[in-house]
């Protein structure tokens, strides 16, 4: 498409033992029936539970067994551009889809 594109970092918990693509599926099933709209994922950092800040623990709710995951995730839609609105509306409606962890959105 040469619609322009719109992209948001998203951190989240996961299990320790998710892989790449056990995160990239998952993150097409919390799109739905609006995973037509991704474009891309890319995972820009993984950090072990031990690694994390307390304040982060806290916010994301992390638990022992979990990571914590920077992904980016792209959005484009084929026939018109998506307003910062619309997309902000669909990826906060993604986040607790994907935040394994103990508490909500950020």
């Amino acid at each position: 498409s040469d619609k322009p594109a719109i992209g948001r970092d998203m951190s989240y918990c996961i299990a320790k033992d998710n892989t790449e693509e056990d995160i990239c599926e998952d993150i097409r099933n919390a799109f739905g029936e609006e995973s037509y709209l991704i474009e891309q994922v890319e995972i820009l950092e993984r950090t072990p539970y031990d690694r994390l800040n307390q304040i982060a623990r806290e916010k994301l709710g992390a638990l022992e067994n979990q990571d914590n995951v920077l992904v980016k995730i792209t959005l484009r839609h084929p026939d018109f551009t998506l307003t910062k609105e619309k997309a902000n509306e669909i990826y906060d409606s993604v986040y607790p889809k994907l935040n394994q962890g103990a508490r909500g959105y950020i």
